[in-house]
């Protein structure tokens, strides 16, 4: 099966004006945004939807940054209002920043990592 065709055709770059993503919904400042049901309901959400989470804390003066990048697996669970915190954060996969284990490839002795 083919990928899905968007519905627009660009025949030219964009230049965003801003420093901020195209489409909002891949970037949200914090960890507690990422499970916030709100951040989520009219907002299209989809299986394999990469959102970066920039810091670890909404508390300014305590936060630091992240960058991790999240794939969401589960859009079921992260739209009801009766899931815990918990189980809508196990609907997102983290891929980036430190979840990330780089190795030589070939695996090397020194470098294979075992589950």
């Amino acid at each position: 099966m083919a990928r899905a065709q968007g519905s627009g055709l660009w025949k030219s770059n964009i230049e965003p004006g801003i420093k901020a993503p195209l489409d909002a919904r891949m970037y949200v400042e914090c960890l507690d945004e990422l499970i916030n049901t709100d951040s989520w309901m009219s907002n299209g959400v989809y299986v394999g939807m990469m959102v970066i989470v920039g810091y670890d804390s909404a508390d300014t003066s305590k936060r630091k940054p992240l960058g991790n990048a999240y794939i969401l697996t589960d859009t079921e669970t992260l739209l009801s209002k009766q899931a815990s915190d918990e189980d809508k954060l196990k609907c997102w996969k983290a891929v980036g920043g430190d979840s990330l284990i780089w190795q030589s490839f070939p695996p090397t002795a020194s470098t294979e990592t075992t589950a």
